[in-house]
């Protein structure tokens, strides 16, 4: 897990009093002419679209003591 600077979500990731589930989407919600192959470097990687298509959802905030 990277914390890019942030010391103070690093430090209660690392306590146990928060934690982080990856649920990955990708090939289910992506728009169909966002290319998805992984061969095709310059369109699934570097395409603005592809790029759009790249974020974070929060689905549940909880606080383990």
């Amino acid at each position: 897990m990277v914390f890019f600077g942030n010391e103070e979500l690093k430090k209660y990731f690392l306590s146990g009093q928060l934690v982080i589930t990856d649920i990955s989407f990708g090939k289910e919600l992506a728009p169909l002419d966002v290319e998805g192959k992984i061969s095709d470097e310059r369109n699934s990687i570097y395409n603005l679209k592809a790029a759009r298509e790249r974020r974070v959802e929060i689905l549940r905030a909880k606080r383990n003591l």
